[in-house]
């Protein structure tokens, strides 16, 4: 199983630095329920629901949207992980969605067991 984090690119010509952060399936994004946060100004905000990924696009360009928001949708396999007050610490830390996600994922390996169930996650930092 490889660790991976990619460039993401943009989410329907919305301009965003995104990335993807896997450990196994990253297709468990793509078609299953996922945790949703949102990110402005030193909070964060956990979404009640559960979402898909055609959720997450609607909800991009639903919502008033800001410079240096940022999002992150992680399977529940990411979320056992990590606490909440982490992600707002690595988020506020990073220049980038890809630096957050490495920040995250040296939580993620010093907790990480033989065997636990697979994680993914993708972080979206919109830009100016």
């Amino acid at each position: 199983m490889g660790i991976e984090i990619k460039n993401f690119g943009s989410v329907q010509d919305l301009n965003v630095n995104g990335a993807v952060f896997k450990g196994g399936d990253v297709e468990a994004l793509y078609s299953g329920m996922n945790a949703l946060y949102r990110f402005r100004n030193g909070n964060v905000v956990k979404y009640e629901e559960k979402v898909t990924w055609e959720e997450l696009s609607d909800i991009l360009f639903e919502e008033d949207i800001y410079s240096k928001d940022a999002f992150l949708m992680a399977t529940e396999g990411f979320e056992k992980y990590v606490q909440q007050e982490e992600l707002l610490i690595d988020y506020v830390k990073s220049a980038s969605a890809k630096e957050w996600l490495s920040y995250l994922l040296t939580r993620i390996g010093l907790r990480l067991n033989e065997g636990d169930e697979s994680y993914s996650a993708l972080g979206i930092f919109i830009e100016e």
